[in-house]
């Protein structure tokens, strides 16, 4: 007799996966073109010269990728030695149609 999980029609690894409303991971070899594309952007529009007023990061999260803005404290005996980061992008891949959006 089978035992665990009630079957819901979907393998079990999509049930978890998008019944949470999550999506799934990029296919490594998008991540990686999109990670090697997005770096040489951020170096481009952050040179090493400017490396201690402005960085850009990337972060990845299931089917996307954000482009992070990163600025030094204003005041650090106030705010502390921390960068503020913020969201400036995001770029989300459809598996379907192989496209970013």
């Amino acid at each position: 007799m089978h035992e665990g999980p009630p079957f819901t029609g979907k393998p079990p690894f999509l049930s978890e996966h998008l019944g949470r409303g999550d999506a799934l991971p990029l296919p490594p070899l998008v991540r990686q073109l999109a990670e090697v594309k997005l770096r040489s952007l951020c170096a481009r529009r952050a040179p090493a010269e400017l490396q201690d007023e402005l960085r850009l990061e990337i972060g990845f999260r299931g089917n996307s990728v954000t482009l992070f803005e990163l600025r030094p404290p204003w005041a650090p005996n106030v705010m502390g030695p921390e960068w503020t980061r913020m969201p400036v992008a995001q770029f989300r891949y459809d598996e379907a149609a192989r496209t970013w959006t």
